[in-house]
């Protein structure tokens, strides 16, 4: 691998405007050692073309096609392909904070030497705009494993050799193999969160519209991995407090 090279990994499928905006916000980035790989699913529109446009004009983009196997299947494939020290996993529709996202996120994992940083994040589209920070902090397994809002795969910036070590998203779950591959990473390595927000995800996404079913994979995968009965039993309250808000949420909208 070359040195401090970020490989930003970017999935999509059908979704040709979201990906300009994402590969947008790439090329404007302070820090210029990166690389991109686009993994396109297939697409009734033009999400491939415009992937070979950007392509075309950056040899640092780099594109794979993939048939339909699953998002996490498809982010495991860009980390194959993967050059660099550094991994951030940027789907189409979302894009970096600003133009420092990637500096600010190679400063705290070089400062930290730890396997993950975890920065804020802002939704897209809100006014006034939402942003989620929380002071910095090494994350221990409760807090992750308790964790609500504080952490999207978009503020992440991963050591590669770490997320191979588990061989990526575990792509059994649909919704959450992001969750599990944190609290797996947990085991071996340190996990920091820092305050600046350093992403702006797009709204609607698959987990945004399968929340009850993101929580119940999240359930289940702190059951396969908790040892300790009294831990068991507080997931296991967590989960049903968490589905108590979203239907009070539900019947509030």
């Amino acid at each position: 691998m070359k040195k401090n090279i970020v490989s930003v990994i970017t999935i999509v499928k059908d979704h040709e405007k979201g990906l300009r905006n994402t590969l947008n916000s790439l090329l404007v980035q302070e820090y210029e050692q990166w690389e991109s790989i686009v993994v396109v699913g297939d697409s009734r529109d033009k999400t491939y073309e415009v992937a070979c446009e950007f392509a075309d004009q950056d040899s640092r983009i780099k594109i794979l096609k993939q048939s339909d196997k699953g998002i996490y299947q498809a982010m495991n494939l860009g980390t194959q392909y993967a050059i660099g020290d550094y991994v951030w996993y940027m789907n189409a529709g979302d894009t970096f904070y600003n133009k420092e996202s990637i500096l600010i996120g190679l400063n705290a994992i070089n400062k930290f030497k730890c396997g993950l940083v975890i920065g804020g994040y802002a939704v897209q589209d809100t006014n006034p705009i939402e942003e989620y920070s929380f002071p910095e902090k090494e994350l221990s397994f409760g807090i992750i494993a308790k964790s609500r809002r504080g952490t999207c795969h978009q503020s992440m910036i991963f050591r590669t050799d770490v997320v191979r070590e588990f061989n990526g998203y575990n792509p059994i779950f649909k919704f959450a193999a992001d969750y599990d591959l944190i609290l797996r990473l947990l085991k071996t390595s340190t996990v920091v969160r820092i305050a600046e927000v350093i992403s702006a995800i797009e709204p609607g996404g698959v987990s945004d519209i399968n929340l009850s079913k993101v929580h119940r994979e999240k359930l289940e995968i702190r059951n396969s991995i908790l040892t300790n009965s009294r831990h068991k039993i507080s997931s296991a309250a967590w989960y049903m407090l968490i589905t108590l808000w979203l239907r009070i949420r539900k019947r509030k909208s």
